[in-house]
Formats: C-alpha cells, structure tokens, sequence
C-alpha cells in the first residue's frame, strides 16, 4: 500500500489515538473494578436479603465496568481499523 505524505501522516495519528485508547481502557479497568468493589460492599450486594431494587442496581454495577472498557477498547479498535479499511 503506497500513500502519499498526508495518508502517511493520517494513518499515523489513527494508530497514535488508538494506542492512547487502548492505553486509556487498560488504566481504567483497575480503577473501576475497585470502585466496583467498594460500591458493592457497600450497598451489601452479599447479602441475601436485599430488596429486588438493591438487587438491580448490583446487577447493573457489575455488567457497567466490563461494559465501558469494552466500549473503549471498541472504539481504539474502530482508530486502528479505520484507516486500514481505507476510511
């Protein structure tokens, strides 16, 4: 594949978001697996008496986490393949 300067300088800039992305997702991923913990301690999502809205919103705090770092790594992966595709 053959570019000129500005395809050159495009793809570079594609490839340097994506890292920073994927960079980005990485870092993330610890801070809210522990803030995950801690909201779960705290709302008491081990404890089986829980009311049903309890119950909901500790099901949704532990589908949110993996959710946006899939989101993120999503969208690097969208910089990396953009400009491979030809976009």
């Amino acid at each position: 594949m053959v570019m000129n300067k500005k395809g050159q300088t495009e793809f570079f800039f594609l490839f340097m978001v994506g890292i920073t992305m994927f960079i980005l997702g990485f870092a993330l991923s610890s801070v809210l697996i522990t803030n995950n913990s801690q909201v779960r301690s705290t709302l008491g999502c081990s404890n089986s008496s829980i009311s049903t809205d309890q119950k909901v919103t500790c099901g949704v705090i532990d589908i949110i986490a993996p959710a946006i770092i899939g989101i993120i790594f999503g969208l690097a992966g969208l910089a990396f393949g953009a400009k491979l595709r030809g976009y």
